[in-house]
């Protein structure tokens, strides 16, 4: 089965982005937080929880961007998400986390979940996009598909304490 990729859109009203229905929002300029808004930020947080390792602190980090987040659903289903973040001080779009359920892996949901993102990021004046990977996880090729490049890498250690 398909998988359909929606975003969490803002409210509609004083100077709100939502493409051709509206002025969008200059950059480096938030719309005004509104009822409608904050409904939305916790439907798409309450949605996310349901994901495997996306936890409630993504729900009160104050840079989530629930605008910029994207999630996927098979029929009623929650699959997929990706859970974007909005700092500030960087000046450039962050994602935080991408998952897809298992059963449902390897049907570009995770492709299509990013570009929704980086779409959405690039509405808001945001020219770049960046995010941590480890290499266990087997998403590198991925991220590379969809035209990222590795900025820098780390090599993490570890020594068994167990004879010191």
């Amino acid at each position: 089965m398909a998988a359909g990729v929606r975003h969490a859109r803002r409210a509609r009203g004083a100077g709100a982005s939502r493409g051709r229905h509206g002025p969008a929002i200059p950059p480096g300029r938030r719309a005004p937080r509104t009822p409608a808004h904050r409904g939305r930020l916790r439907r798409v947080a309450a949605a996310a929880q349901l994901l495997p390792g996306v936890g409630p602190a993504h729900r009160r980090a104050p840079t989530f961007a629930p605008a910029m987040s994207a999630l996927a659903f098979d029929g009623g289903q929650l699959v997929g998400a990706a859970i974007a973040l909005d700092p500030p001080e960087t000046g450039e779009g962050y994602i935080e986390q991408v998952a897809v359920h298992r059963d449902h892996r390897n049907q570009g949901i995770a492709r299509l979940l990013l570009l929704h993102a980086f779409r959405a990021f690039h509405r808001q004046g945001r020219r770049t996009c960046t995010l941590g990977t480890h290499s266990e996880t087997g998403a590198l090729t991925l991220y590379l598909r969809v035209g990222m490049r590795v900025r820098h890498s780390s090599t993490v250690c570890r020594k068994s304490l167990g004879v010191v």
